[in-house]
């Protein structure tokens, strides 16, 4: 059972597991999805496909915000660029307090499929959080950065720009130069840049961080295609693989929504690979264990297995697939 290797401390494990027996098994067969989908009807007495059912129970077989802990978000809430579903104590990623710096910043360890605190998921930087947020990067020696927002959406800020534009000319942010090291890859739905970073107390420490910026993805609807993002992963993958596969950090406007979404959908993934099992539903409610509010509508959730669907109508361009 996937619920398994979470960790032992939460109170309520028990509670998830009869949960899991009480929603039934919603694992289907890879090669099954397709005839599954297919077959997606509202029922008859409640009007609803199963897809719709299942994201209405996950809202009760989910832990809610009262189980956690989050005094410390709490309390740095001027560090919040949205204050809900915040990270708990004991799942908030922790930074040095060197120099009598803050340690907090608005972000969670989130476990993968196959791989414990897999990702860093954050909300987009702010003005004053530019800093934290390179600090988090370097101090975790994350060396890829997935953006799921523009920087503005309908007259909005989702996220501060925290990366120089121009090649070679390093940009300041908290106590970090930050250098774009490449002339940007544009892939259409989404880009990549090349940034290196280097503390501003010793400059010639240096590391490369690869940002994969994802343009094509708004607050109120999933991409009309998953075949851009599940080009974006299989190129995230082998970025792991030469770093030495550390926290990819992840962020959008709120670091639950589109995050956690696409935290959902690279472990599905991870499980098609490794056991050609879909089971999105699980999926959801065990990243939901380390954070509330990930996957936060329907369309996110249908998305999830529109794009898995995809995934294995293509699967055999991707060496991973077994």
């Amino acid at each position: 059972m996937l619920l398994l290797h979470l960790q032992p401390q939460y109170e309520f494990i028990h509670e998830a597991i009869n949960e899991a027996i009480t929603c039934g098994d919603t694992s289907i067969k890879a090669p099954e999805l397709k005839d599954w989908l297919a077959k997606l009807t509202p029922d008859s007495e409640t009007g609803k496909t199963v897809l719709e059912d299942q994201f209405k129970r996950l809202e009760t077989a989910s832990p809610h915000d009262e189980e956690f802990d989050c005094t410390v978000a709490e309390v740095n809430k001027d560090k919040n660029r949205v204050n809900k579903h915040l990270p708990a104590n004991d799942q908030r990623v922790v930074l040095s307090t060197e120099n009598d710096q803050c340690d907090y910043i608005c972000a969670s360890y989130i476990d993968g499929y196959r791989q414990r605190n897999a990702f860093m998921i954050t909300q987009g930087p702010m003005e004053d959080t530019v800093g934290d947020f390179w600090r988090m990067v370097w101090e975790l020696k994350s060396a890829a950065i997935v953006m799921l927002t523009q920087l503005e959406e309908n007259g909005e800020e989702m996220s501060r720009k925290y990366w120089s534009d121009t090649v070679g000319e390093a940009a300041v942010f908290g106590l970090f130069h930050v250098e774009l090291t490449s002339e940007v890859r544009d892939l259409g739905d989404y880009c990549t840049r090349k940034i290196k970073l280097s503390p501003i107390s010793n400059p010639q420490e240096t590391r490369i961080v690869t940002q994969f910026h994802f343009t094509k993805w708004t607050r109120s609807s999933p991409p009309e295609s998953a075949k851009p993002m599940i080009d974006m992963i299989d190129e995230l993958q082998r970025v792991q693989r030469k770093s030495g596969n550390q926290p990819i950090t992840v962020h959008c406007n709120d670091g639950l929504g589109r995050t956690g979404t696409f935290c959902t959908l690279y472990y599905v993934l991870d499980r098609v690979k490794t056991e050609q099992v879909v089971d999105v539903f699980q999926a959801v409610k065990t990243l939901r264990i380390q954070r509330t509010g990930l996957v936060d509508n329907l369309e996110q959730f249908k998305f999830v297995h529109t794009a898995t669907m995809e995934f294995l109508n293509t699967f055999s361009d991707y060496q991973n697939f077994k």
